[in-house]
């Protein structure tokens, strides 16, 4: 956990200023931030389009009595994708347009959904099965008694 904090709060921002400096070094310095707000405004074109489709499958799945997973998980893929075009950055940019790709936001989504709902691995010699050996005894509680009531205020 703390290996994917640091990449996320350092490498990533390292990286994301040294590709800023390798493609402004490039292209230059003005049309290296268009390019930035360039992606973002396809991303956001691009996920204005898809979302209302998303919601108009997810509503066809529930109306037909089926659990919209697909649609649950593209949506929150189109979310993602656009959570890192709005952050500046080449790699970001270019893992949310990543996202927006159908077929591939569609893999990513059954394999992490997959990996979630994988059963988690006990270590060898684990004790238990599941079962918890015990007793009870059924204890009876008085009913509550009435609150005190105030009296009437004049």
């Amino acid at each position: 956990m703390l290996i994917a904090l640091i990449l996320i709060f350092v490498a990533i921002p390292v990286l994301e200023i040294y590709l800023f400096i390798r493609v402004g070094a490039l292209i230059g310095a003005v049309a290296c931030i268009a390019l930035v707000f360039l992606a973002a405004a396809l991303g956001a074109i691009v996920i204005r389009l898809q979302a209302p489709r998303v919601i108009g499958r997810a509503q066809d799945s529930l109306g037909a009595g089926v659990a919209p997973v697909n649609e649950v998980l593209d949506g929150l893929a189109l979310v993602a994708a656009g959570g890192l075009l709005i952050v500046p950055g080449f790699f970001t940019d270019i893992l949310g347009l990543l996202l927006l790709i159908p077929w591939l936001r569609r893999t990513l989504g059954h394999a992490l959904l997959h990996r979630a709902l994988k059963p988690a691995a006990r270590p060898p010699g684990a004790a238990g099965g599941g079962v918890v050996d015990g007793e009870f005894e059924v204890v009876e509680t008085p009913p509550p008694a009435d609150p005190p009531r105030l009296p009437p205020s004049p």
